[in-house]
């Protein structure tokens, strides 16, 4: 998977290409979670080259989306491949990923 950040004031930007799985969901986290600390309010997943996404990649969003939720932010995906919309939608999470 190919994770690539970038911020513009209070907007973290972050791409994701390829297929997220067990192997590599973690590194999500660990791009994001250092960017936190930088006053982002919104943090906003770009999804259009992501193949292929499962339980663990769905924990990590969730798990960024609770932090941004504590913080008084959010965290919103866009532009999901059919493959990942159909994965959000049967587990009930396209409102609270902004779709």
């Amino acid at each position: 998977m190919r994770i690539d950040t970038r911020r513009d004031g209070g907007l973290l930007t972050v791409e994701l290409a390829g297929e997220m799985d067990a192997n590599n969901a973690g590194e999500l986290v660990a791009a994001v979670r250092p960017e936190l600390a930088a006053d982002v309010g919104r943090i906003e997943v770009r999804v259009a080259e992501l193949g292929f996404i499962d339980s663990s990649g769905i924990s990590a969003l969730l798990e960024l989306h609770a932090e941004m939720v504590e913080r008084g932010g959010s965290l919103a995906v866009v532009d999901p491949t059919a493959p990942v919309r159909r994965v959000l939608e049967i587990t009930g999470l396209t409102e609270a990923f902004q779709l």
